[in-house]
């Protein structure tokens, strides 16, 4: 049989009859307590329990919850969140190693975090350090390249500056493109006179073997054809240049020169007075 009963609720008094020996049982303002009688618990049933009081709701003046306007319990307050934009910015302003394109990103992502920042809990502080550091590193490159006027030297594929007082930097380059040209022939033509043991006639005999089969020379150089009654040996002027005043060394001269190759492979600058004896003298 059942140990409990609900039958008999004086709710006034709190008292419950007991089912098993028909005792009545004060429970003393307790859901539930023994009967003295018999041993058996007597307990208020839930349909018969007292309703627990309503909590009134906090007074926010009608502001929604997790609103800047709602007044948050101590120690209640949601985690503030940065906002992927402003961490961006900030990372793209610590890679300066690429101008511009770095610096303009690190603004960009900043000045985006800035404007979409709709919660109070978004932290922006790495977008206003993204929006410095870029705009410092953007100010930075831009000094390097105007005090440069050839940018850097991995930025222009240019490694070396050479000291032209006179500021024709064309004419020096041209120089020294008839120069490297040059150094090819002269090695072409040692490995002809490694396999050949004598001297090459013309380029076409040394196209396609020591040379490639579409190589031209540059403008401003002239070629000389080898005689067959060569006297002159090494000494032949093969290729010249035009009258240039600068050397193969990035050196200004005073007068003008020519660059010559002789046939021997090597390569020089001579006098254009020089020159002209010395072309007098291999045309007679």
């Amino acid at each position: 049989m059942g140990a409990l009963s609900n039958v008999g609720v004086h709710c006034a008094t709190m008292e419950l009859t007991c089912i098993e020996c028909r005792h009545v049982v004060d429970l003393g303002g307790t859901e539930s307590a023994r009967c003295p009688n018999c041993g058996h618990i007597v307990r208020v049933p839930a349909s018969q329990r007292p309703a627990a009081p309503p909590i009134a709701p906090a007074v926010t003046d009608g502001a929604p919850p997790n609103s800047p306007e709602h007044p948050f319990l101590e120690g209640h307050e949601p985690q503030r969140v940065t906002k992927p934009a402003a961490v961006a910015s900030l990372v793209c302003s610590l890679v300066v190693c690429i101008p511009f394109v770095t610096q303009a990103l690190a603004l960009g992502f900043g000045i985006f975090a800035l404007v979409r920042k709709r919660k109070e809990n978004e932290r922006v502080t790495a977008a206003w350090i993204g929006i410095v550091l870029g705009t410092l590193a953007l100010i930075g490159w831009g000094g390097v390249f105007l005090l440069i006027p050839q940018g850097p030297a991995w930025a222009t594929g240019v490694w070396t500056t050479p000291p032209n007082p006179s500021g024709n930097n064309f004419e020096w380059l041209t120089v020294e493109k008839w120069g490297e040209q040059m150094k090819q022939i002269a090695q072409a033509i040692k490995m002809h006179r490694r396999d050949y043991g004598d001297w090459p006639d013309s380029l076409d005999e040394m196209r396609g073997n020591y040379l490639r089969r579409s190589f031209e020379l540059q403008d401003g150089l002239t070629f000389r054809p080898v005689p067959k009654d060569n006297e002159h040996g090494g000494k032949w002027i093969l290729v010249y240049s035009e009258p240039t005043r600068f050397d193969t060394s990035a050196t200004e001269l005073s007068k003008d020169h020519h660059v010559v190759l002789r046939l021997s492979g090597l390569v020089e600058t001579i006098s254009a007075e020089a020159f002209n004896a010395e072309i007098d003298e291999q045309s007679n």
